[in-house]
């Protein structure tokens, strides 16, 4: 394999990134040093840039750095270094600011009432041991009115009027720009369109929002003072979700309760404070799943880095699983979170994910070190698949347009993927490019 060195030493720099400590870590940073002494240095790094983990390999260097003494000669030269460490300061810095416009946004749906969740990428990072080393990107937001309902056009309807333009063109989600952060508002959570199987999916997410357990990243809650949705507390500290209450807490810092109330306290709203909510753990570990596969097979491909979300959703699952009070992780499950990880490889089984998010587990345990949540067979020729796919995506940069000829283009790419459908889908190419043809003309604005 073309990238097979670059790659070894990049898998054991996300490795000590997720946590992999003790001498387990130095294993792998041994390793990590041969390779790179291989491929190069700079093969390492414009790797970890195509496959959008970057600031995870700074923070694997620092630990070389820290913890491997007389292996200067095998590190990379100060230039290098001192160019990656920069890259990551620049992007804790975007970070900082997409998160002040995130938190800006959040309080315009406060004041109307309703409750911003980030989904996909702000989530998954939520989840990282250094969430402002993971991309920021756009911003996917799903609202919630006072009954736990998709807020999607009452969200437009506050930002039209506060000037801004929005774009309806697409079934799936709104989009606009605030304070230059590309948002996606989204009416379903994943694609719909032409499919009974994805619909009744889609119902099962959004049923997961409305039934509570999000987890605040930060700031008190202005919304919903009425409402019997179970809200987590934030911790007798004020703070949100762990490591990440910082960087969403920018718009207010109050504390909610004391940490044995179990559910969050109404407060009376106050200018400039707002609120940004996590899914609960089951929510995020099945739409990275559905999310990632459907980048795989439909969009181009995916990247090490949907594998490192992975790894953190399952990380955020097993943690919920472990837990003994619900209100503080958003479980779903009454019973401490016990039930989590059987739940999710149920629904996995049931809506035809189970092939992909045990390749993906599987990833995820070899270069992150995080167990997969359930038992999961091995598959090498899936596990090839899926790598060749992510090495090819890096080097390729799909097309990720919504315009018709953007979708024609990947439409009639399907074919080319066969492989990829016998290995991770219930259905073939050729079926799909029915199905997508049919919701097109038969489906446009699909209900669930």
């Amino acid at each position: 394999m073309k990238d097979s060195a670059a790659l070894k030493a990049l898998e054991g720099l996300l490795g000590i990134a997720f946590g992999r400590t003790g001498p387990e870590a130095g294993e792998v940073a041994a390793r990590s040093l041969v390779a790179a002494g291989r491929c190069g240095w700079d093969a390492v790094a414009d790797l970890a840039a195509e496959q959008g983990v970057a600031g995870l390999v700074s923070d694997g260097l620092q630990y070389l750095y820290d913890n491997c003494p007389g292996a200067e000669n095998s590190l990379p030269a100060d230039k290098l270094r001192y160019d990656l460490f920069a890259t990551t300061l620049s992007r804790e810095s975007e970070w900082a600011r997409s998160v002040d416009s995130a938190s800006r946004l959040a309080a315009i749906f406060a004041a109307g009432g309703l409750r911003t969740v980030v989904l996909k990428g702000a989530a998954f990072a939520a989840l990282y041991p250094e969430p402002s080393h993971r991309d920021f990107g756009d911003l996917d937001i799903f609202l919630l009115n006072a009954e736990g309902e998709c807020a999607c056009e009452a969200g437009n309807a506050l930002i039209e009027k506060a000037g801004i333009a929005v774009d309806r063109s697409y079934y799936k989600n709104s989009s606009f720009r605030f304070e230059g952060l590309e948002v996606e508002n989204h009416r379903f959570c994943t694609p719909v369109r032409g499919s009974a199987s994805r619909k009744h999916f889609e119902r099962l997410l959004q049923g997961l929002l409305k039934d509570g357990g999000l987890i605040p990243l930060g700031g008190p809650d202005h919304t919903h003072a009425d409402s019997e949705a179970s809200i987590p507390n934030e911790g007798a500290d004020g703070t949100g979700a762990k490591g990440f209450a910082c960087a969403f807490n920018s718009c207010g810092t109050g504390t909610s309760g004391g940490g044995d109330s179990g559910t969050r306290q109404a407060e009376s709203a106050a200018p400039g404070q707002c609120v940004l909510y996590s899914p609960p753990p089951l929510f995020n570990a099945l739409l990275c799943v559905a999310h990632a596969r459907f980048h795989f097979l439909f969009e181009g491909g995916i990247t090490l880095r949907h594998v490192c979300d992975f790894a953190a959703c399952i990380r955020g699952l097993a943690n919920c699983a472990n837990c003994t009070d619900t209100s503080n992780v958003g479980c779903s499950s009454n019973d401490g979170g016990s039930s989590e990880s059987l739940r999710f490889e149920s629904i996995c089984r049931e809506y035809a994910l189970l092939n992909f998010a045990c390749a993906l587990g599987r990833a995820a345990e070899r270069i992150c070190g995080v167990k997969h949540p359930f038992d999961c067979p091995p598959d090498e020729k899936a596990d090839c698949i899926l790598l060749e796919g992510m090495l090819e995506t890096g080097r390729s940069a799909p097309d990720y347009g919504n315009s018709l000829k953007s979708r024609l283009s990947r439409m009639l790419s399907y074919r080319s993927r066969s492989e990829r459908f016998r290995a991770f889908s219930d259905t073939s190419a050729t079926a799909e490019i029915l199905r997508t043809v049919f919701g097109y003309f038969f489906d446009r604005n699909p209900k669930l």
